[in-house]
């Protein structure tokens, strides 16, 4: 008879095996999978998860999924400034679909970065914390998704 099992943290070094280049290992993989999602972007997303204190992860793995336009990414947080980079191409119709896994998560967090002037429509979802799901623009095609996993600032995370 199978028994459940707690879960487990992705632990401090997800990010090391899964992304060694961005990790600051190099020689293994020629570049990290996913860095790049589409062959011609027009977009590139940026931003930062942000713990419960305010303080940026440095450990962090993400992973982008965009359906119009069959893009999947994956990203780690720079080692040293937590920041996360996408290139993928802009369909105003979609929303990017965004997995976290990191240190003290134990089971992988979901959200939507939605584009600037999209309203995202979940039952129950207020104005104010839907905000929370849309990215903002930076500049010509350069958008930034920051992620709050607790405090005031919350990010909206998905139960799927």
């Amino acid at each position: 008879m199978a028994r459940e099992t707690p879960s487990q943290t992705a632990g401090p070094y997800v990010h090391i095996g899964l992304m060694p280049n961005a990790a600051g290992i190099f020689g293994i993989y020629g570049q990290d999978i996913g860095a790049v999602m589409v062959s011609d972007p027009d977009a590139v997303l940026t931003g930062c998860i942000y713990d419960g204190d305010g303080a940026p992860l440095t450990d962090a793995v993400i992973e982008v999924w965009q359906a119009d336009i069959g893009a999947f990414g994956r990203s780690a947080a720079d080692a040293e400034t937590g920041e996360y980079r996408f290139e993928t191409r802009r369909a105003e119709d979609a929303f990017l679909t965004l997995w976290i896994i990191a240190r003290g998560i134990n089971i992988g967090l979901h959200t939507r970065a939605y584009w600037p002037g999209q309203v995202p429509d979940l039952p129950g979802l207020d104005g104010a914390r839907a905000q929370t799901m849309v990215m903002r623009e930076v500049g010509p095609g350069a958008f930034r998704f920051d992620i709050h996993l607790q405090g005031p600032e919350e990010t909206v995370f998905l139960d799927v």
